[in-house]
């Protein structure tokens, strides 16, 4: 319980028939799927957002390992049309998913010509990303923040403890990340930490404060 756990549960096996669960693989998906259910977090219990990502490389295999297991056993053109059945229900199930419920899994939007283009957003995003030094620490918001970890040490707005002397903030969005302030909060918040405006374009907005060329050490970010 409730209800919503089940329906995600056969969401995850649908795609594959549900032929994983003949294989001993499936026992690894069990720490991820106790981790998520046996959360307070609801949002964690529902087949939005990435939750799902680390079973998927899970739950394909052990139907792989199942299929042609059963296969082997059937050989001949029994065999091949058991694989070739599971092959076409893998590929049609997954394609009418995203086309029936576009809104929770939009790969759809692949196919608008809107997907494909940078506005005015994404350039001013890209542009202050480059101002941000290696080495440093920065406060941003959680959909740029992937974009720096590579060469800084990242953590989301107001989380952490003095350390940043950078910080990015997207004002087009409702807030800074889950259960993270609102960028007009956050910005006045910046202001009152000692952080200065040193950019904007569009609606992202780019704070340093004093001492930002000097790369700090702040590993104790995640």
């Amino acid at each position: 319980t409730p209800a919503r756990k089940v329906t995600t549960l056969v969401a995850l096996g649908l795609p594959t028939l549900f032929a994983g669960l003949g294989s001993r693989y499936v026992l690894l998906t069990l720490p991820f799927l106790a981790q998520r259910f046996l959360n307070s977090r609801e949002l964690l219990w529902t087949t939005n957002f990435h939750y799902s990502s680390v079973l998927a490389p899970i739950l394909v295999p052990a139907g792989v390992d199942v299929v042609a297991r059963l296969a082997a056993r059937m050989r001949g053109s029994w065999g091949r049309r058991v694989v070739s059945g599971w092959l076409a229900w893998c590929v049609v199930v997954p394609v009418v998913g995203m086309l029936v419920l576009a809104g929770d899994y939009p790969l759809s939007r692949l196919a608008t010509p809107r997907f494909w283009q940078r506005d005015l957003r994404v350039e001013a995003m890209a542009h202050g990303l480059t101002l941000v030094p290696s080495g440093v620490c920065v406060e941003a918001d959680n959909a740029a923040a992937p974009q720096l970890t590579r060469r800084d040490y990242v953590t989301r707005v107001g989380r952490s403890d003095g350390l940043a002397t950078w910080m990015l903030l997207d004002f087009s969005r409702e807030d800074t990340g889950w259960e993270g302030p609102r960028p007009l909060v956050a910005y006045e918040q910046a202001l009152r930490r000692g952080f200065e405006p040193v950019w904007q374009g569009n609606v992202i907005v780019m704070l340093t404060r004093p001492g930002a060329d000097v790369a700090p050490v702040c590993r104790g970010l995640n």
